[in-house]
């Protein structure tokens, strides 16, 4: 995967700051990986329905004080919401 095809998926990162922003890029940015997570809002209760949103982001991709980014869903999650076209039984 190509840096400008990564750069996107850096949105809501707290490092995304050295992307660009008059500083060199983020050091983690080259290693960094594409993956599926589950993202959950920090507000939000997690046994209620579409709590938990299948989310492509990056291996290193870290949003202090907003999400929670879960690798696998958790069991007791109601009507998670999953990213169209993907198969429902992804790896993390």
């Amino acid at each position: 995967m190509t840096k400008a095809e990564k750069l996107p998926l850096c949105s809501g990162c707290r490092n995304d700051f050295y992307n660009g922003q008059g500083a060199k890029e983020c050091w983690s940015l080259k290693d960094a990986k594409p993956v599926i997570r589950w993202k959950q809002g920090w507000w939000t209760q997690g046994d209620v329905p579409s709590a938990f949103v299948q989310v492509r982001t990056l291996s290193c991709h870290h949003a202090t004080g907003r999400y929670a980014m879960c690798e696998k869903l958790p069991n007791f999650a109601v009507d998670p919401v999953y990213l169209k076209n993907t198969e429902r039984n992804l790896p993390a």
